[in-house]
């Protein structure tokens, strides 16, 4: 044990003796060395730009999902995540062209055979209106048959029956006009919507 110290303190020793020796000088030379010549300038009002350079993800403030108005195919996407866009100014994608125009040609046949179906319904209603004047004359002359006795209870039944059927059929032919009208009117509104999603 008494060798270990021995040996601890002959190395303190020696470790002090080091460091109480002569500097060198070489530190200074190297500082001589090192300096650089610099040029005074006056001062002048600048303006710098200030730049925090980070490490990161950006995460936008405001996110929206966009869909189409109608269903089918993108054909192309005009902006990428990120990108500045504006309300009604900015074509975000554009649906496949070709499809919307199939869907306008039909909307236009669709129209088409709503007002062909208008004028069927018109004329139907014109023949049910002519039937129904032709059994109203026809039951007021039974009628008048039938009070005087000449006709039999069954036949002038048959003509009140005929009356009634072709004032029902006269109703169901305006009902007929009437939902034609409204066929009309929409196909001309699925149209309009056709014509809108393919501009």
């Amino acid at each position: 044990m008494k060798t270990i110290q021995t040996m601890f303190l002959a190395t303190a020793v020696a470790a002090v003796a080091a460091g109480c020796g002569k500097q060198e000088t070489g530190g200074e030379t190297a500082a001589k060395a090192a300096a650089v010549p610099v040029r005074a300038k006056a001062t002048e009002s600048r303006t710098f730009e200030r730049r925090l350079t980070v490490q990161g993800a950006v995460e936008c403030k405001v996110v929206a999902d966009v869909a189409a108005r109608v269903p089918g195919n993108l054909d192309s996407i005009a902006v990428d995540e990120g990108d500045r866009v504006e309300a009604g100014k900015t074509t975000l994608f554009q649906i496949d062209p070709a499809s919307l125009a199939k869907a306008a040609t039909i909307a236009e046949q669709d129209l088409n055979v709503a007002r062909a179906s208008l004028d069927v319904a018109r004329a139907q209603a014109v023949q049910t209106e002519a039937e129904a004047k032709k059994a109203l004359l026809d039951f007021a002359r039974y009628q008048r048959l039938h009070e005087q006795g000449k006709v039999s209870d069954n036949e002038f039944e048959t003509r009140d029956v005929h009356r009634a059927q072709a004032e029902a059929a006269q109703d169901v032919a305006k009902a007929g006009v009437e939902l034609s009208a409204r066929k009309v009117e929409q196909a001309e509104a699925a149209l309009g919507i056709a014509r809108k999603n393919l501009a």
